[in-house]
């Protein structure tokens, strides 16, 4: 295969005549773990069950060319892993859209070194990537921070704060043609602003670009301990940093939707009241009552606050406080880049991305945040479990 070789997969030659050199994955709607998968690059390899409108099935690109991740390999001299980071990614509204990321995930890997020489499932271990933890994650990295740090940076020598950038920004791009049908069904189905919140899990290859493919985003994400599938590895570290990510994942999941506040009227709530009102003045914006018709009010060809955009403000700035680790992927970090997408459709987003725009240009701790930083480490957690005794 020397186009795979090469890195490519192309439909078709030049003359136009298929070349049977492009990969597809068949798969399940609704599956886990790899089941039901099959690797085929002609029609004729589809199972005649799998190709009728109906057959709750779906053919996806296969990508050819991974970044390959070069480290353990038992059968021989040390190969290129292909990987899939499991990023969680928590969306506390649809409209105005508040999208914030763990900075941290777990990785799995093929389980031998990436090869397309044979698309038979009992080969699958070499271009699947196992949703277990297995061989390679004791010697590889276990969490996307310390890929990001030991291998990324110190040894391919990429820029690995660029590479988390695109991570969290393929994330967003994939919610936003769901944003309004999603903030359709909160207008109809949640009795208050605020009220339900939604863990995506997506998972996330990298070509040899270092350019992010979203594989695909799971609804409903396994956030226990994932199984580990092998009895030689050391297998108690790579259990405890799967457990350090998803207790501090929780955790700061209850802080930013505000579960911790016992206080309606607490000295947070008061000072964020305090911080608008400071901030609407110096951005000369000015409060108004709702005008009938008109998406964004204005005044002097300024955004005119009315009574809901000031209550998303003043939410969306108390999420800011209570993130902690997590990463706003959206307002702050990408808005104005990424508002165009949405078309209008969209406008209580549109002020809370002017909002955080003007923070951004006041400086300060927002301006801060999007300094480039080193990858985030979860916190060591030093409780002892049952399942910690091998």
């Amino acid at each position: 295969m020397a186009d795979d070789a090469a890195g490519k997969a192309p439909t078709t030659k030049k003359t136009g005549k298929a070349d049977n050199t492009a990969f597809w994955l068949i798969k399940p709607r609704a599956s886990c773990c790899g089941r039901g998968i099959r690797l085929v690059n002609t029609f004729d390899e589809v199972p005649q069950d799998k190709k009728g409108q109906y057959a709750g099935h779906i053919a996806q690109r296969f990508m050819s060319n991974p970044y390959e991740i070069v480290g353990y390999n038992p059968a021989g001299p040390p190969g290129g892993y292909k990987f899939i980071l499991r990023l969680f990614v928590i969306v506390t509204t649809f409209e105005p859209l508040s999208v914030f990321v763990v900075p941290d995930g777990p990785m799995f890997y093929t389980r031998r070194p990436h090869s397309l020489k044979s698309k038979l499932w009992k080969d699958r271990a070499s271009f699947i990537s196992d949703y277990f933890f297995t061989h390679a994650q004791a010697d590889l990295a276990t969490t996307f921070s310390r890929l990001r740090e030991n291998y990324m940076r110190d040894t391919m020598g990429d820029d690995e704060i660029e590479i988390w950038r695109k991570v969290k920004h393929a994330t967003v791009k994939t919610l936003i043609p769901l944003q309004e049908r999603l903030a359709q069904q909160e207008r109809e189905l949640l009795p208050y602003d605020h009220s339900a919140y939604h863990i995506f899990g997506y998972d996330i290859s990298m070509d040899d670009k270092t350019d992010p493919v979203v594989i695909e985003v799971n609804a409903h994400p396994m956030t226990d301990l994932e199984i580990v599938k092998t009895n030689e590895t050391a297998r108690k570290p790579v259990v405890k940093q799967d457990r350090e990510l998803k207790m501090d994942m929780v955790d700061r999941l209850g802080s930013v939707l505000g579960l911790f506040d016992t206080d309606p009227d607490s000295a947070v709530v008061k000072q964020v009241k305090e911080d608008v009102d400071r901030k609407a003045k110096q951005f000369g914006w000015e409060a108004c009552d709702e005008e009938p018709g008109v998406l964004i009010p204005k005044k002097n060809g300024k955004i005119c606050i009315t009574p809901q955009a000031r209550k998303d403000i003043e939410w969306s700035e108390l999420e800011m406080i209570r993130k902690g680790p997590l990463e706003a992927a959206y307002p702050l970090e990408n808005g104005r880049n990424l508002l165009y997408l949405f078309e209008g459709k969209a406008p209580r987003t549109e002020v809370l991305v002017e909002w955080w725009e003007e923070t951004k240009a006041l400086g300060g701790a927002h301006a801060k945040c999007l300094e480039r930083i080193p990858a985030y480490k979860a916190p060591a957690i030093d409780k002892a479990f049952e399942r910690d005794r091998y």
